[in-house]
């Protein structure tokens, strides 16, 4: 039909149409062998037609012209970009359209940024100007990153459109300062001639330090203080003297509190009597570093109270002293 033209089908890829005529038989030859073997060839086309008998364009192609069986027709490849050959006839024709334009541009990254996530993971984030793969690398600040060497770490997010990235990198360790670079890479396989690199970052490895345990107990209350060198989540429980209770028990099991910087804290547990009991203390900081435990006692209640003096003189004067409070 009039509305069958290569400029159309051209335009399926993206493409523009080139009129005029290829003359080259063998081009021919080659384009229509190629289509009677794919899988574009329409089921009432045989596989290996012959010539057509009746030719009434010069085209190349497959055509059924007339009441005659589907034929090839090998004369020229002409494009016939805004119009096709109507009337009793139809045919498979050949277009010639204009060439690719190829993807030579890396994508471009900006704003990458590390921070620590985990004892042993970073997340990195930033923009990506096409849709890629990016991949991202850790390692000890000074490091030389290279493209290579970023993209075989494997630590890498797909993004199907420009936009930001999120890429987690994991098995970090050392504590320090880090460096932080990522680089993108097409669906034409363009990866980036150098890396972006984020800004150096502190990475963490210790738990923070908890010191100067002890509590006080009343009724059914223990109120359990110490100090740490760090913001973080302090746990606490109460336990058998001597005993050798892991961080990671007490803080499954205790009761904590959340301290927003270094200094002081104070955590309240249950239990009923504190005999034979010390108190056990654990702190995490914000990226899940547990520190060491931490072992305090409670205080001693006082024993052998006495008063010296047990009887005052009658009408004494307000504030007179009856005697002397000790205790052991």
């Amino acid at each position: 039909s009039s509305e069958s033209t290569c400029t159309a089908a051209c335009a399926v890829a993206g493409l523009g149409c080139v009129a005029g005529a290829v003359t080259s038989t063998a081009d021919c030859a080659a384009a229509v062998d190629w289509y009677l073997a794919s899988s574009a060839r329409r089921a009432e086309i045989p596989a290996s037609p012959g010539f057509s008998s009746w030719q009434p364009f010069d085209v190349c192609g497959v055509e059924q012209a007339g009441n005659e069986p589907w034929g090839r027709v090998e004369k020229s490849m002409d494009t016939f970009c805004s119009s096709t050959p109507t009337g009793p006839y139809q045919a498979m024709l050949t277009c010639k359209c204009t060439d690719p334009v190829l993807d030579t541009t890396a994508p471009s990254l900006s704003n990458v940024l590390g921070s620590q996530a985990s004892p042993s993971a970073v997340t990195v984030t930033g923009t990506v100007d096409e849709a890629s793969t990016v991949y991202c690398n850790v390692a000890a600040s000074g490091h030389d990153h290279t493209p290579a060497n970023v993209k075989a770490a494997g630590f890498s997010d797909s993004v199907s459109s420009p936009g930001s990235f999120t890429v987690t990198v994991t098995g970090v360790s050392g504590e320090g300062t880090k460096s932080v670079a990522c680089v993108g890479e097409d669906s034409a396989s363009n990866l980036g001639a150098t890396v972006s690199s984020g800004p150096d970052f502190l990475f963490d490895t210790t738990g923070p330090t908890v010191s100067s345990v002890g509590g006080t107990h009343s009724s059914s209350t223990a109120d359990i203080s110490g100090s740490t060198d760090e913001a973080g989540t302090m746990y606490c429980v109460v336990d058998n003297t001597g005993a050798t209770v892991a961080p990671s028990t007490i803080k499954s099991t205790g009761q904590s509190t959340a301290v927003s910087s270094a200094g002081s804290f104070t955590v309240s547990v249950t239990v009923a009597d504190v005999a034979g009991k010390s108190v056990f203390c654990v702190g995490e900081d914000g990226v899940g570093n547990l520190g060491s435990t931490a072992t305090g006692q409670f205080g001693t209640p006082p024993s052998d109270i006495s008063l010296s003096a047990t009887t005052v003189a009658e009408n004494a004067a307000q504030g007179t002293e009856v005697g002397t409070l000790s205790t052991t």
